[in-house]
């Protein structure tokens, strides 16, 4: 599928890098070791190749820390001072924080390393097609059935997610807008691939 830029539309990523990790154990799982550098570096740097007009990198837990790892990307970061209350609270300071001409937001997660560039423009460009017919869609990619990450959502959505209070991301915002939904169907299986635990980290090393 050919990859497609209007520039005319800006989508704004939002790249979730506050979490616990608590199911990792002590270590920040973002920081660990993947190939040549961490997981947060490698995921944010294929992110920042894509075609996405602007990334919002939010901050949380061991926040100093993980700003330092990424000191080298010249991006806008900010902090999430209740990263504690769950994956919504980063969605929604990470919003906040975008470029208020951004007719959309790709919710990014920090612990998705395989993810190429590539495919985030896949994602972009399908998104961008189907916007410009529609402007309040929210694409999920799928591959085989299965949902994966990143989620597009219209910012006509902006004031749903803000208000918003259900713990686990924008699935509220989704589920109450299903018919608003675009299943977008891949063949990369490094949607679905994300590092919550040693065993995930070892499977995919």
């Amino acid at each position: 599928m050919p990859v497609v830029n209007d520039e005319r539309i800006k989508i704004s990523a939002i790249f979730l890098a506050a979490g616990l990790s608590k199911r990792m154990g002590p270590e920040n799982k973002l920081l660990l070791d993947f190939k040549s550098e961490s997981i947060v570096k490698t995921t944010l740097r294929q992110l920042e190749r894509s075609k996405v007009d602007e990334i919002i990198i939010v901050l949380g837990h061991q926040a100093p820390l993980v700003a330092k790892e990424l000191k080298d990307f010249n991006l806008k970061m900010v902090i999430n001072d209740t990263y504690q209350d769950g994956m919504n609270t980063s969605i929604k300071v990470g919003i906040a924080n975008a470029n208020t001409a951004s007719n959309a937001y790709l919710i990014c997660l920090g612990d998705q390393p395989f993810i190429s560039t590539h495919v985030y423009d896949l994602i972009i460009s399908n998104y961008k097609q189907h916007y410009s017919i529609d402007h309040d869609i929210i694409q999920v990619p799928y591959v085989e059935g299965q949902k994966g990450n990143p989620v597009c959502i219209s910012s006509f959505y902006k004031s749903e997610i803000l208000i918003n209070n259900e713990k686990e991301g924008a699935r509220a915002v989704v589920r109450n807008n299903k018919h608003k939904v675009l299943k977008f169907s891949l063949s990369h299986t490094s949607i679905l691939l994300d590092v919550d635990n040693p065993l995930d980290l070892h499977k995919i090393v």
